[in-house]
């Protein structure tokens, strides 16, 4: 027999009732007492699953994407103050925001006092890609969930994790939001530190997710000044210490491509060279795949540019044939990617959707606009942000080239510039428009025809705002690089620390 769950009071009136006990809301509202269910109301067939299970899920904290992941709650949670029935907050339209003020009024109390654990379910939504378009893309961290299910609280994942969520709230609560979010980072910093000389520790995967979303917390909301830099070593050793096993397990390897990827970013942005682990890695991948293909790409640009930046500051003690011959392999790098990047097709091209489709920002903060300027989006955030990294590894390669260039025709003493440098600061302007066209998207500010001109919150919005800080940064240090499109990379970096810097 199906339970009868509603009161006697809203079964008389034929009205819904939201079951909340001992006082439905219904009841509240209208000063009744109300009687609760019939007795008969909790009965069900023992052997029905299905209702076993749901009634179990009923009266347990959820996540809104992984049923199995559930916070553990803090003595902080049954201290805050609960909110005025009836009276909506901005921390719940926040949270729940795909309902209206009238919803909103009629949130469960012990819901909104159980803000934590919300939290962290949001981090999920906000900071984690499913794999998407059949397999060609890969998705981003989809697989912290379960990471953090198996964390035991207090750990290093625990804490990270709980950092960057409750970061985004960071204006939640007069602000303590933001206290517990610096609080968590700092536990984080901790942990990390008291297992950093223990290698069995540092091989898994719970410690290097926890070690990127440490980075993604200084970058994104502590603004830090030398971006995708402070934990290179860390991350570097991490991977090493994983070895040779991560890459015959799919989870395994998805946060060494990952952490792989991050690193090359802060060694593209410093000019830095790999180590020979590195390259021995990039050499199993399997590069008939774009996003393999990406990724042996930019670590070929990253080795050149550390070769230039080497070059440049050896200064008389290099030969000219060295300098000519490294930009001859610049050079044919650069061929061998236009050649290759025009033959790809498909979901790797991004749809130009015009700048009227740039929703704005959601916040009190003016956000730099494109007037006029087209608006590229790809089929997700993942390929947005590795076509980018590669845009931006191939700027830093052509800049490192006008400079060999320069520092070759210093040598030979040649008076007339060499023609083949306008040529990369004309592409360099190229690729920093793409780069720049490609950000409403992935700042989560463009909208659907059919959403009627409001922003909806899709999967992945911090993630895809995290994508950016690379690329934005290629530009805003770029040498060719427009002015209007510096003044846009630096305007958008304000815009997101103003936004979400906990300073």
């Amino acid at each position: 027999m199906a339970p009868i769950r509603a009161c006697e009071q809203c079964r008389s009136a034929k009205a819904k009732c939201d079951l909340i006990r001992p006082t439905c809301g219904r009841c509240s509202q209208r000063n009744l007492t109300c009687s609760g269910p019939a007795e008969s109301g909790f009965l069900f067939l023992a052997e029905n699953e299905v209702a076993q299970r749901n009634s179990m899920l009923a009266r347990r904290p959820r996540s809104l994407g992984q049923g199995q992941i559930v916070a553990t709650s803090s003595s902080s949670q049954t201290a805050e103050d609960p909110q005025p029935y009836g009276v909506p907050t901005e921390g719940s339209r926040k949270l729940y925001y795909w309902l209206n003020d009238t919803a909103l009024a009629e949130v469960p109390g012990p819901l909104k006092r159980d803000t934590e654990t919300r939290a962290v379910e949001r981090f999920f939504l906000d900071w984690t890609l499913n794999p998407t378009n059949d397999g060609v893309t890969p998705g981003y961290m989809h697989g912290l969930p379960l990471l953090y299910a198996s964390a035991a609280p207090g750990s290093v994942l625990w804490h990270a994790v709980r950092a960057v969520a409750f970061a985004d709230l960071k204006d939640y609560d007069r602000g303590s939001f933001s206290l517990k979010a610096r609080e968590n980072y700092g536990g984080a910093l901790t942990r990390m530190r008291s297992i950093a000389e223990d290698s069995r520790k540092l091989a898994e995967d719970r410690i290097l997710a926890a070690l990127l979303l440490i980075d993604n917390f200084e970058a994104i909301y502590l603004s830090r000044l030398e971006p995708l830099g402070a934990h290179k070593n860390a991350i570097a050793h991490a991977l090493d210490v994983r070895g040779e096993e991560q890459f015959y397990d799919r989870s395994r390897f998805e946060l060494w491509r990952i952490a792989t990827l991050r690193l090359q970013a802060m060694q593209i942005i410093q000019r830095e060279e790999p180590d020979d682990r590195q390259l021995a890695w990039i050499s199993k991948l399997n590069t008939s795949l774009p996003d393999m293909h990406i990724c042996a790409d930019v670590m070929r640009m990253v080795i050149l540019c550390a070769a230039a930046r080497k070059l440049v500051e050896s200064g008389a003690a290099v030969g000219v044939e060295e300098a000519v011959q490294l930009a001859d392999t610049m050079q044919e790098l650069i061929a061998s990617m236009e050649v290759w990047t025009v033959e790809l097709a498909g979901v790797w091209r991004p749809q130009d959707i015009g700048s009227g489709r740039i929703a704005g920002s959601g916040a009190n903060v003016a956000l730099p606009l494109w007037p006029g300027l087209p608006v590229l989006r790809y089929n997700d955030l993942w390929l947005a942000y590795k076509w980018n990294f590669h845009v931006a590894s191939q700027i830093v390669l052509r800049e490192s080239l006008v400079e060999t260039l320069e520092y070759s025709a210093q040598l030979q003493q040649y008076l007339e510039p060499d023609p083949r440098i306008q040529e990369q600061v004309d592409a360099v302007v190229r690729l920093s428009a793409d780069i720049v066209a490609s950000l409403p998207p992935l700042l989560g500010l463009v909208h659907e025809p059919s959403h009627r001109g409001i922003l909806r919150e899709a999967q992945g919005k911090m993630a895809g705002r995290f994508f950016a800080v690379c690329a934005l940064r290629v530009i805003e240090r770029s040498s060719f690089a427009s002015l209007e499109q510096k003044e846009t990379a630096t305007g958008v970096l304000r815009w997101l620390d103003e936004v979400h810097g906990l300073a």
